[in-house]
């Protein structure tokens, strides 16, 4: 079993930290940052400062935190800036100033940045927009044992002990809703099965797990990476649909096709079920699907928190000295604690598979199986060739 091992710097934990309280609303914590900036880098006054340029605002010839504590204080409204240092605080391009510019300067700061030019074209439209800005790479890709970073994707894992049970859990941010990807066993709708380690490396996935198994399912609808292969709805069971936008959006059994296209252009579906959390995001008791998938089985799930944030969760399992497995109550629980708006169970049980550009990421239960297809992350289509 290839598991990730953690190679993150405490430079990058201090700057994804210190990033993640620029972004926060909370009035104590933002003041806290202030000061915390400040007491790492003191800040000189403006009125003596040179011109500012291009993320240096005091003048002093650097990019740093004292330059990201004034962007902030200027965010708040707690200081009013002047022409040249508006423009020079306005990083990110976006026409005004605000916290992603902070962040910004913070990752120049450091290193991670090379040139605010890198990051032009890469915020306005994205799905995430200016926020999580340091979850990203902009010198290369880079992929540790953890995970992924490129300037599009971010994949980092985490191995959860709970409820007896080993669980992997993705945590996805993508700029591009073409990097959340499906693909068929074969390379084709209704192809020979296949294993979700073959799947994942013919199509240079970053992240993979196995998906509903529509071939066995029978039902639809079926909407793989914007093509729609059937549009027949199974009325007995919950649907799941992402949207072209990036919501994913889980729909309760009876739901019908109208529903669904209502909703917006349907970029990816799945037919297996159930849904795992309520409008409101809270775990559910009861669910729509065979009371004989409800006990403690392997299981492999998609996890939504806002259009370009995602997570994929695996958990091992009916290896009793090992991994237990999750009733679809603990795996709906497990859920709402990471904090998602919604949740969808794929298929489970031995077919649960996760894999990585590593190779297999779990231990599946009697090795795994084959089946008809994987939901996986990879670059955006148009900067990787998709087999679909």
């Amino acid at each position: 079993m290839n598991v990730w091992q953690d190679a993150d710097s405490d430079l990058a934990n201090f700057v994804h930290v210190a990033v993640q309280w620029l972004l926060v609303k909370n009035a104590m914590k933002r003041i806290l940052t202030i000061v915390l900036l400040l007491l790492i880098l003191p800040l000189p006054t403006l009125a003596e400062a040179p011109d500012a340029v291009g993320g240096d605002l005091n003048g002093d010839g650097l990019v740093g935190a004292a330059d990201a504590a004034l962007v902030l204080r200027a965010a708040d409204g707690l200081m009013t800036l002047d022409g040249a240092r508006s423009v020079a605080a306005d990083v990110t391009g976006s026409m005004s100033i605000n916290d992603a510019d902070a962040a910004a300067i913070l990752l120049h700061a450091t290193g991670r940045l090379s040139s605010f030019s890198d990051l032009a074209g890469k915020l306005s439209g994205a799905l995430l927009g200016e926020r999580y800005a340091d979850r990203f790479s902009y010198q290369g890709t880079i992929m540790t044992g953890t995970g992924y970073r490129s300037d599009m994707v971010s994949v980092s894992q985490r191995v959860i002990r709970r409820d007896e049970s080993v669980c992997y859990v993705m945590d996805i941010y993508v700029r591009d809703i073409t990097s959340f990807r499906t693909a068929f066993s074969s390379g084709k709708y209704r192809g020979t099965r296949e294993s979700v380690l073959d799947m994942a490396e013919s199509n240079e996935a970053i992240i993979a797990i196995n998906g509903d198994f529509y071939s066995y399912r029978g039902e639809g609808p079926v909407v793989r990476n914007g093509v729609w292969y059937k549009e027949s709805v199974d009325e007995r069971m919950d649907i799941c649909v992402l949207y072209r936008d990036g919501r994913l959006v889980t729909f309760e059994k009876g739901a019908t096709l109208e529903q669904i296209q209502a909703e917006g252009e349907a970029y990816q579906s799945w037919a297996f079920g159930p849904m795992l959390l309520d409008a409101q995001g809270r775990a559910m008791t009861e669910f729509h699907c065979n009371k004989t998938i409800l006990t403690t089985n392997p299981r492999a799930a998609i996890g939504y928190y806002e259009p370009g944030h995602y997570c994929f969760v695996l958990v091992d399992g009916r290896q009793s000295k090992y991994s237990k497995g999750m009733t679809m109550q603990q795996l709906s629980q497990l859920f709402e604690d990471l904090g998602c708006t919604a949740a969808y169970n794929l298929d489970g049980g031995q077919t649960a598979v996760m894999a990585s550009k590593q190779g297999l990421v779990n231990r599946p239960f009697d090795g795994g199986r084959t089946t008809s297809d994987i939901v996986y992350i990879g670059e955006p289509a148009e900067s990787a060739e998709v087999v679909s």
